[in-house]
């Protein structure tokens, strides 16, 4: 009798192929010290785990609040005030917190007393009895490549603008990564005002056609936490690449932080640090814009901080691209599967070609979708389907492939090519000053 088929699934993320920076200038204004404002509603109320008890490790996951927070999906939030207390820690997983870059928005006053985690995944093990599975990166961030599995599965190379090439290199973000093998795609991304927000990426896979190797690291996430009134980080707040595997496979490269609020200070810690690797990743960005700078922790990664009147916060203007599988064979999935073995998110039992769903929202009807299955003993395949008629806010797609018995991991991205740039308008007569 034939085994069932095991499908697993991780969280999808488009991906855009060109990555846009955005130009800020000062204005000159009349009065410098104008009072700045988040542009939190304080619809969210208070987001405070100040009654955790010591130890505590929480996994934000905003649909386990009652109201659940966040339902758009946008990863943009607004609370009254924010505070994590020493000796609690709260994580923020892309396959929890959501995709998106995180935007928390406070009225009043942010106290990180504790520890506020967006660190990238480390890849998984060369040993045979590890699952070949994506590291998970933080919100904002991207996946690291997996690793090599003989006889039928090669390495991976990472996912993101910076990601780490097969076999072994780190992924870029402020820096390049560690090189291996002439890489080409881990180079430096993004740029200081961390316009836009966008998190780290994940390093290549180990391993060879003769060899099983470790999964490359993933990246850290992107946050902005931004207060009308103050900041104090006498805790942490890490965006940290993941490291590989141990035997082979890039380290992820460091996230994004940007803390904007009128005062800032404390004496924690702030560290985007790329993850160690055969090669390692490199260093993410952090950018503190305040008025009046008190800080006197440390900081590790590309950091800049500014003691002028703060940027205004650009937040995302346009619905978030989202791609997501509805059913495999007729199964529905869960909607957050896990991407793990030891849980699956389907069972199916059906030798023949199978039919796979696929749902996407905010995506161009001319993308090219790309599904992935990866089979713990009969290797990777792949097809391409684009979506069906309907509109760029919601279509659907579906392709046919064929699952090994076994253990299988599906994984899925969207191209499509940006729009052309628009006309550059007449200058006006607007005085300003230099960008900062």
């Amino acid at each position: 009798m034939r085994q069932a088929s095991r499908v697993s699934m991780r969280w999808s993320r488009s991906r855009r192929m060109l990555w846009c920076t955005a130009a800020v200038i000062a204005l000159a204004a009349g009065d410098s010290a104008a009072q700045f404002d988040s542009g939190s509603t304080g619809a969210d109320g208070a987001l405070d785990f100040a009654a955790s008890p010591p130890g505590t490790v929480i996994d934000f996951d905003p649909t386990t609040f009652d109201p659940p927070l966040d339902p758009d999906g946008d990863g943009v939030y607004h609370f009254t005030t924010i505070t994590i207390p020493a000796n609690v820690t709260v994580k923020l997983r892309a396959n929890k917190a959501g995709a998106a870059p995180v935007h928390w928005l406070a009225q009043g006053a942010v106290t990180i007393g504790g520890t506020l985690d967006l660190n990238g995944e480390a890849g998984h093990g060369a040993s045979p009895a590890m699952p070949r599975v994506p590291s998970v990166p933080g919100p904002g961030g991207f996946g690291g490549g997996i690793g090599a599995r003989v006889p039928n599965t090669p390495p991976q190379p990472g996912f993101g603008p910076g990601a780490g090439c097969v076999p072994n290199s780190g992924a870029g973000h402020a820096t390049a990564g560690g090189d291996w093998n002439a890489c080409l795609t881990n180079e430096p991304y993004g740029n200081a005002f961390l316009l836009p927000l966008i998190g780290g990426s994940g390093g290549g896979g180990g391993g060879s056609a003769g060899a099983d190797g470790a999964g490359g690291g993933a990246g850290g996430g992107a946050i902005l936490i931004a207060s009308s009134t103050s900041i104090s980080v006498s805790g942490i707040v890490r965006s940290n690449g993941g490291n590989n595997g141990g035997s082979g496979g890039g380290g992820g490269s460091g996230g994004a932080i940007r803390l904007v609020a009128p005062t800032f200070g404390g004496a924690g810690g702030l560290t985007a640090a790329g993850g160690v690797g055969f090669r390692p990743g490199g260093v993410g960005r952090i950018r503190v814009e305040t008025l009046q700078n008190t800080f006197t922790g440390t900081t590790s990664g590309d950091a800049r901080a500014t003691t002028l009147v703060p940027n205004p916060i650009l937040l995302p203007t346009t619905p978030q691209p989202q791609l997501k599988i509805l059913t495999v064979d007729g199964v529905p999935v869960p909607p957050k599967p896990l991407g793990r073995f030891d849980m699956v998110d389907v069972m199916i039992d059906d030798a023949g070609p199978v039919d796979i769903v696929l749902e996407g929202h905010n995506i161009p009807l001319d993308a090219t979708i790309t599904v992935t299955v990866i089979n713990e003993t009969e290797g990777t395949s792949t097809s391409q389907t684009s979506p069906v008629p309907g509109t760029e806010e919601l279509w659907n797609a579906s392709v046919t492939m064929t699952f090994a018995s076994g253990f299988s991991h599906i994984f899925t991205h969207a191209e499509w090519a940006p729009p052309p740039p628009a006309a550059t308008p007449a200058s006006s007569g607007a005085r300003t000053g230099g960008a900062r």
